[in-house]
């Protein structure tokens, strides 16, 4: 009797642990084929029926706006150490972190005024029915609204 119940619980364990594992390797495989760039912008195609050039704009808005937040964040990088080493000496100066602060902000103003000027150029080459289901999309994602949408300050 007591064999019977290991012997159960063994297989009803295997096969648990055969369910599991499917369902990891299927999630992960679906979600790394997710989220790269080309699959992203296919989506959206297909979802917001673009046609070639628009996939096209789409795909250059994604990339200069990829290339100038890294770019951005390479001086934040450079900042953040500029501002470990001031602090570091007996007597940091003051105004030399003032302008690298007011740098940095330009810098990101910058950055979300460029970013944003492209999706409105973006914005203006869709139909009346894209530009309703990017705004819906839009919409979904407040701080996504808040960035491209409300005026640069």
């Amino acid at each position: 009797m007591k064999n019977k119940i290991i012997w159960i619980t063994l297989i009803l364990s295997l096969g648990f642990n055969l369910f599991f594992l499917t369902g990891y390797f299927k999630a992960k495989q679906v979600s790394t084929k997710s989220y790269t760039l080309q699959n992203r912008i296919e989506a959206a195609a297909k979802k917001l029926k673009l046609d070639k050039t628009q996939q096209t704009t789409l795909m250059d808005i994604f990339k200069t706006t990829q290339q100038r937040h890294t770019l951005f964040k390479k001086k934040q990088r450079s900042a953040i150490r500029v501002f470990k080493n001031e602090f570091k000496k007996q007597h940091p100066d003051i105004e030399r972190l003032r302008m690298l602060l007011k740098n940095l902000e330009k810098a990101q103003k910058s950055l979300h005024k460029n970013t944003k000027q492209q999706w409105k150029l973006f914005l203006s080459t869709l139909t009346e029915e894209q530009h309703d289901a990017v705004m819906k999309l839009i919409k979904r994602r407040p701080e996504l609204y808040k960035k491209l949408i409300s005026p640069a300050r």
